[in-house]
């Protein structure tokens, strides 16, 4: 039952405030639950956006009573949110992004597909693509398998060596 470092000040938070016997669920949500039923759920903040799994959500859905701690760099709460009051990702509360991380991997999945059908239609070999581009191989890879996606910058460059070798497309 390890905790991650925002777990961990997360706890330490908590205590902070009073929150004194606190039971941490490891690998289920919410993250810790207080001998009075209280859940909180730990979010990592990344660039204004929290993310959750589905499998997250439905677990915080049936507690009656989850507070979303969501931590950047300090100690304490950059937000705490009341779970009841936030809509099903995507979605915003307040100036925070919400994301349901399965749903951004299915999009991931779909722009990989048409990422490599562009490639094919083209006629090259990722190896090819990858010169072309200046990366690696493994880059182009991890792009057609939704590893990872594109930059804007690679994105226009892939729709400019497309044109250049075929210009109807």
């Amino acid at each position: 039952m390890r905790m991650n470092k925002t777990e961990v000040r997360a706890k330490e938070w908590l205590e902070s405030q009073g929150y004194g016997s606190l039971a941490f669920q490891n690998r289920n949500s919410p993250d810790f639950i207080t001998d009075k039923g209280l859940g909180f759920e730990v979010k990592k903040l990344r660039e204004n956006t929290v993310f959750f799994s589905t499998r997250q959500w439905r677990q915080l859905e049936i507690h009656p009573n989850v507070t979303i701690l969501v931590f950047d760099s300090k100690e304490t709460p950059e937000a705490i949110i009341p779970f009841r009051q936030l809509d099903k990702p995507p979605s915003y509360w307040g100036k925070y992004r919400l994301v349901m991380k399965d749903l951004e991997k299915t999009r991931y999945k779909a722009e990989a597909r048409h990422f490599k059908a562009l490639r094919e239609e083209l006629g090259i070999s990722q190896a090819e693509l990858a010169r072309k581009m200046g990366v690696t191989f493994q880059t182009v890879n991890r792009w057609e398998n939704g590893k990872t996606r594109p930059s804007a910058l690679a994105r226009r460059l892939i729709e400019e060596i497309a044109r250049k070798l075929h210009p109807a497309v």
